[in-house]
């Protein structure tokens, strides 16, 4: 029963993501999946955002840990590949927006699971300089 309690909550959260995050602004720099193995340079004070293909309707979802006092989480959320289609395993984006604070390097971590498994399914370090 808790099972699809959890299963279910997450699908009523990537309904709800998906309608909310159609305004996020698309005017600062972007980290793809692809450039993981590149460094972010950023002034402190500006936001940068990462993008990476997700399917939370499937319960997969990421799941990001960064040094609070380096970085701040601005908003998060999912943008379907297929707006116009609302199915279950229709894929997307998760889009992590943030802002650097301090001078300095840190490391956002993030993995790509299921909140109710242990298993990783993916791991992905970004680094960011921020100046």
């Amino acid at each position: 029963m808790k099972r699809i309690i959890k299963i279910l909550t997450v699908f009523l959260i990537a309904g709800i993501t998906g309608c909310v995050q159609k305004n996020i602004s698309f005017s600062i720099p972007v980290i793809s999946e692809n450039e993981m193995k590149t460094e972010l340079s950023i002034k402190k004070e500006d936001s940068f955002r990462i993008e990476l293909e997700s399917n939370p309707t499937t319960g997969y979802m990421w799941y990001e840990k960064h040094d609070s006092q380096m970085i701040s989480l601005i908003k998060s959320g999912f943008v379907s590949s297929l707006p116009e289609k609302k199915i279950v395993g229709n894929p997307g984006k998760q889009i992590f927006v943030f802002k650097a604070v301090e001078k300095g390097e840190t490391v956002i971590e993030f993995v790509y699971k299921r909140e109710w498994e242990k298993e990783i399914v993916k791991k992905i370090n970004f680094k960011i300089r921020i100046n």
